[in-house]
């Protein structure tokens, strides 16, 4: 997302919109097909249980950056997760290696030890071109030539090189490039970007093979992720990242991680695992926040059960400590304060974590029930999205217990219960 200095600034809809629209009209072998319709539409989970990785966050305050007065650090979240994405949070490119062979770490360097401290996995997005190696220095994005290709792509090889050695054993995962397919982000080719990729995993295998690389962070668009891939920019990548934006409710996820593994099927490499290196929820309404504290909860529970059971193994939610471009706020304008949003988060992580799914099931009238295994034993989570509604649980699940996202499990005395938009969990 946008940024300028530490604050993060609105994301621009238009540039989503044109890239989307660019990206639908190019003249591309490869046609997306409409599947998993959103009425009826069934879907199979991956066989299992949900890991800890899977639940990973964006925060960026955590360290106070040199000589920046005012600045107030985020208290790290009292909400579980166990991956974080270092991603506005002044580690680009242009910011380690503001000259050429002049580099700035501390800010990383603390950032490495607090996540060695807090046990969770780092995922180190590159990119950002520093001006005095950018191949249009002078073009004008976030910062001067920070959207264009190097130069020499000899100074990316050097900096994938000097990052990927510096924290070897520390850092084990690698995103190539953040949305190159805004046009705020990368300005280059996709050819060049698929040969800056290969160069990066030839580095990476050099200096740790063990290393996961995850392919570019494409941002809605899954027609820019075939060109990427036909380009070659998916050889010897590890993972495919993604950032499942949707401008409505978690339920259109379905589809459009539909769309980004049909593409991969479509070039043999199915098989690659799916990352959602960002998403949330942010500024769609002209500033407006149009969330409820029930609604904001209801919308961060179904997006972690959706996206899961879909089939993407890790979600790195945008964002603990961003008050600016993201409207579903998981903590108060204090950074520290939670919200019923980031309360859900607790709770469905508790429901989900270790447990394996079956699968979700969307009736005609627009109830979801999704089926799961708990300490060896049935459970449910089951919600409407479209509002209070009946639902009668089938007879033969026996059904005992019903456990909303806030508030203590109720004892389910009658056969039909009342269920809303958010999730509630019976078994």
């Amino acid at each position: 997302m946008k940024y300028a200095g530490t604050l993060c600034l609105p994301l621009s809809l238009l540039a989503i919109s044109l890239s989307w629209a660019v990206a639908l009209a190019a003249d591309a072998p490869f046609q997306i097909v409409q599947s998993l319709e959103p009425q009826g539409s069934q879907i199979t989970a991956p066989a299992e249980p949900v890991p800890p990785e899977y639940f990973g966050m964006h925060i960026h305050r955590a360290s106070k950056p040199k000589n920046n007065n005012g600045f107030i650090v985020t208290p790290w979240p009292q909400v579980p997760f166990h991956a974080w994405r270092l991603w506005d949070v002044q580690t680009t490119w242009r910011q380690l290696e503001p000259e050429k062979g002049v580099w700035h770490f501390e800010l990383l360097d603390e950032y490495v030890a607090l996540a060695e401290q807090k046990h969770v996995d780092v995922l180190m997005t590159l990119g950002q071109t520093p001006a005095w190696a950018s191949a249009r220095p002078t073009e004008h994005t976030y910062f001067p030539g920070t959207a264009a290709e190097p130069a020499s792509l000899n100074d990316w090889d050097e900096y994938v090189r000097t990052i990927t050695t510096r924290y070897k054993g520390r850092i084990h995962a690698y995103e190539i490039w953040n949305e190159p397919n805004l046009p705020m982000f990368y300005s280059g080719s996709v050819q060049t970007l698929a040969e800056m990729s290969q160069r990066a995993v030839s580095i990476v295998r050099q200096v740790d093979p063990s290393i996961t690389v995850v392919s570019p962070g494409i941002t809605r668009d899954p027609l820019y992720l075939d060109r990427y891939i036909k380009a070659g920019g998916a050889k010897g990548v590890d993972v495919i990242g993604f950032h499942f934006y949707v401008h409505g409710q978690p339920e259109e996820l379905v589809p459009l991680v539909a769309k980004v593994k049909q593409v991969l099927a479509s070039n043999r490499i199915a098989s690659l695992p799916i990352w959602n290196t960002e998403s949330g929820w942010g500024d769609w309404k002209d500033g407006v926040n149009s969330f409820t504290p029930e609604s904001a909860a209801a919308i961060v529970a179904r997006a972690n059960i959706l996206l899961w059971v879909s089939g993407v193994s890790r979600f790195y939610w945008y964002a603990w400590d961003n008050h600016a471009w993201v409207k579903l706020d998981l903590t108060a304008q204090d950074n520290a304060t939670e919200t019923p949003a980031a309360q859900a988060y607790r709770t469905v992580e508790g429901w989900m974590l270790g447990n394996r799914f079956q699968g979700c099931q969307q009736s005609a009238n627009n109830t979801w029930t999704c089926t799961l295994t708990r300490a060896g034993h049935p459970a449910w989570i089951v919600w409407a999205p479209s509002g209070d509604t009946d639902y009668t649980p089938p007879p033969s699940w026996k059904i005992t217990y019903g456990v909303p996202l806030s508030g203590p499990p109720l004892r389910l005395h009658d056969k039909t219960i009342t269920i809303g938009q958010s999730p509630m969990l019976i078994y």
